[in-house]
């Protein structure tokens, strides 16, 4: 469905970068490292596609479309129009995950890791 996917999120409530350990996973799974990327900055779902659409456009993508969950979908909707004109939004049925979901690989998380993290509703 997609050739370049850009994962997205600081260490926000954990003290691991989301972006970074998700792309660690999707590398780990066998997709082409050369097709993830990850943006380690933002601290919620605006930022998320705030500074994934200015990434996508940094290295070029033509075609764009924001993933995620539908709860997050019926909330950002109207944001995304705003935040990612002429992107695309995917949404997934959370029931159908079921098929896709299998046991994570072994993957090194300490390359995600913050030292001295701080929660960010301790900052």
């Amino acid at each position: 469905m997609a050739r370049n996917i850009i994962f997205s999120g600081g260490a926000i409530h954990t003290p691991y970068i989301e972006g970074r350990i998700m792309k660690i996973i999707a590398d780990s799974l066998g997709i082409p490292p050369q097709h993830t990327f990850s943006e380690e900055q933002a601290p919620h779902s605006y930022q998320n596609v705030t500074y994934s659409y200015k990434l996508a456009h940094k290295l070029g993508f033509k075609k764009i479309a924001v993933a995620t969950d539908p709860y997050q979908f019926a909330y950002m909707t109207g944001f995304l129009w705003y935040a990612a004109p002429g992107a695309g939004i995917l949404s997934f049925l959370p029931d159908s995950m079921g098929k896709y979901i299998r046991p994570l690989p072994v993957f090194d998380k300490h390359q995600a890791f913050v030292q001295g993290f701080i929660p960010l509703e301790d900052r």
